[in-house]
């Protein structure tokens, strides 16, 4: 099956539930669709790292990709 990698780090797990989500596509996707698919609001995602390397949320993914999401960091 083809499918795309979403590691779901720190306060995003809220949404996603579980660490390590695996989802199916054919072919290239909107990382976004992805994002939204799991219910994470995308102003909460303030890093994305796809295959070692950071992008936006408007870049595709291939299936085999290994994508994580980080959420935005908030302190002081």
């Amino acid at each position: 099956m083809k499918e795309v990698t979403l590691k779901i780090f720190a306060s995003l797990l809220h949404w996603a539930k579980e660490p390590e989500v695996r989802i199916p596509i054919e072919g290239p996707t909107a990382l976004r669709n992805l994002v939204e698919h799991l219910g994470i609001p995308e102003d909460e995602v303030a890093v994305v790292i796809r295959n070692g390397k950071q992008v936006k949320l408007d870049t595709e993914v291939t299936p085999g990709d290994i994508v994580s999401l980080f959420p935005v960091i908030d302190g002081g």
